[in-house]
């Protein structure tokens, strides 16, 4: 297992990068409907131990049904098992698709794939983490088409219930549903968190897809989608963490309604909705900094390194300072306390550690330059400040005024400004993103 990205400095207090390194559209139909329905469920029940050394160590089972507004179909359960001796081929514990019919000769089909086979129950290692492909389909009797006109079709997901067997959620692993396409492996639209659809939507995540219209041939697929254990909602560019490329993402499309964006992650009912806004954002927030690869970031993540100490005064370059002045600094962003170096050398000494903003360093020699720094401490470590330095006046230049005046001439520091830079834009945000909805 490689280190984690958490145990090196995630920098949020500077510039966020509009860069992605894949380009992964989304593309969705998000009609809901309800009523009686034909299914069929297909059974995922993963065994998640861990990776080397079996943190976060847990195992779950998802049903997922395909239901379409038919009452004369049909449906029928599938397995996906991951249990100890179980393969990413065919095994012992795979079984191949077949079928019982109803009375009207009709259902509708979901199989699992892997070469050369179509299976009913597909059983995969325990520590398996390669994504599941499934297809949809129908599947007649007499192996004729079937003709469907604006027919509502949706994906069905739940765990299962308290008390029933095999009663576990996969832990901290991400469940994601991706709609993929046949003829390039490459190319996936993300389509659900399926956990936060359950959550939101009362036990049962329910995914719209788009109508049936039209004549389908029987056993022949028409709808191709990938279950992933392995991405986290908010990696929008698939690169296994959630971090700030993703971010920005959120930041070009926020606000924008009736839009296909790939980061439309979430809704009220935790189904992207073709709106940007808070419930992307939290569930955004809820990942980030999680590492697909790394299992200590799949719980809460500790908070990164503090930001830089800011606006200091004196003003860095200040002259004729007085020889009484107070240093004092605006704490960087997630700061506990405070490192203070000081003195009339170009690397001055460490002189302590204090949670003030304000430090005394007596009077001070006239007509000298001096130069300080302060690096911000908080649990994760230490963020190593700017060098700043001021030149003091005569003896006789107690409280004059100073040059370079802190803010700067014509700033203003204004409400939401929380990187002090004197804009308040999207750095300032993601700040505040990062303790969105948390309690202190």
């Amino acid at each position: 297992m490689r280190p984690s990205k958490f145990h090196s400095k995630v920098d949020t207090c500077t510039s966020i990068t509009p860069t992605l390194k894949k380009n992964f559209q989304l593309r969705k139909n998000t009609t809901k409907s309800f009523g009686n329905t034909a299914k069929i469920g297909i059974i995922l029940l993963v065994g998640i131990l861990g990776r080397s050394n079996n943190l976060y160590a847990s195992v779950g089972k998802i049903g997922i049904s395909n239901h379409i507004y038919d009452y004369s179909f049909c449906g029928m359960s599938y397995n996906i098992v991951h249990a100890p001796g179980g393969t990413e081929g065919f095994g012992q514990y795979d079984h191949q698709y077949g079928a019982m019919f109803c009375p009207d000769g009709k259902n509708t089909k979901i199989v699992t794939i892997i070469p050369g086979y179509e299976l009913l129950n597909d059983g995969r290692p325990t520590d398996s983490v390669t994504p599941v492909n499934i297809e949809l389909s129908i599947h007649t009797q007499w192996g004729g088409p079937f003709p469907f006109s604006n027919m509502k079709n949706e994906l069905h997901c739940e765990f299962p219930r308290a008390g029933e067997p095999y009663f576990w959620t996969f832990g901290n692993k991400p469940i994601t549903l991706w709609k993929r396409d046949p003829n390039d492996p490459n190319a996936l639209y993300f389509m659900a968190d399926i956990r936060e659809g359950i959550a939101k939507q009362g036990g049962v995540g329910i995914i719209p897809l788009p109508d049936l219209n039209g004549t389908y041939a029987s056993q022949v697929p028409y709808g191709w989608y990938q279950v992933r254990f392995d991405t986290f909602s908010g990696d929008f560019n698939l690169n296994g963490m959630v971090d700030l490329e993703d971010f920005s993402l959120i930041s070009q499309d926020w606000m924008k309604t009736d839009v296909n964006s790939v980061a439309d992650i979430s809704g009220p009912d935790g189904i992207p909705d073709k709106k940007i806004d808070v419930f992307d954002l939290s569930l955004y927030i809820s990942n980030y900094l999680k590492d697909s690869n790394d299992p200590n970031t799949w719980g809460r993540v500790p908070p990164p390194f503090p930001c830089k100490a800011g606006n200091p005064s004196p003003p860095d370059g200040g002259t004729d300072v007085t020889i009484d002045v107070d240093l004092k600094w605006s704490a960087g962003a997630r700061s506990t306390s405070h490192d203070v170096y000081f003195g009339a050398t170009y690397t001055p000494p460490f002189t302590g550690n204090q949670t003030s903003t304000t430090f005394d360093p007596g009077i001070l020699s006239p007509n000298t330059t001096y130069y300080w720094r302060i690096d911000e401490i908080n649990e994760q470590g230490k963020t190593t400040g700017e060098l700043w330095g001021f030149t003091t006046g005569p003896v006789n230049s107690l409280h004059s005024q100073t040059s370079n005046p802190n803010p700067p001439d014509g700033e203003t520091i204004v409400a939401g400004d929380i990187n002090s830079d004197y804009v308040v834009n999207f750095k300032d945000f993601a700040l505040m993103a990062f303790y969105w909805l948390e309690e202190r």
